[in-house]
């Protein structure tokens, strides 16, 4: 699995990343049916073929299809998350494989005085904190249920080299 090159999402969002086997669209050599990933190997819903690597057993990969699949999952993810006020976020692909969520917050109203909060925010700092605490929540909750359903898993980040690359572990 990889995520997008040092990249990482605010606290208290985890890094939601797919690994490529969730993007990838394979077709069967046999009756040209779009094989499906079950987290072990690839079968075939049509003949029941399965296989650890169909590329060896004559299966070719669709890259338009993979293409339209990201896609997919971008505008899924946009339908998911709505338009938030404090947050932007995005479907990145991995620096290898893969794909990442990235959550960005290009004003945080936290490092904000009154009249800053008043000037992007149009409401003073307490009422920003609230509303932004409250997207927060939902945001999370939102993209909690969008990274089950499309096979997201969640990463944490246990350490940060000195050139910015990072090490994740699997968080729950």
């Amino acid at each position: 699995m990889s995520t997008a090159n040092f990249a990482r999402n605010p606290e208290p969002f985890p890094i939601y990343a797919v690994e490529e086997e969730a993007l990838a669209v394979w077709v069967c050599p046999d009756c040209d049916a779009v094989m499906t990933w079950d987290g072990r190997a690839w079968t075939c819903p049509v003949c029941e073929r399965s296989s650890d690597w169909p590329g060896d057993e004559g299966a070719y990969r669709d890259e338009c299809a993979e293409d339209y699949r990201f896609e997919w999952i971008g505008e899924n993810l946009a339908e998911a998350v709505g338009i938030p006020e404090f947050y932007r976020v995005s479907l990145r692909s991995g620096y290898y494989s893969g794909a990442q969520v990235l959550v960005e917050v290009p004003e945080d109203p936290r490092e904000l005085d009154n009249e800053e909060c008043r000037y992007l925010f149009d409401s003073c700092r307490s009422v920003t904190l609230r509303r932004f605490d409250a997207e927060t929540r939902r945001l999370r909750g939102a993209l909690d249920s969008f990274a089950d359903s499309h096979g997201f898993e969640r990463l944490g980040v246990v350490g940060v080299f000195s050139n910015g690359s990072a090490v994740y572990e699997k968080v729950a």
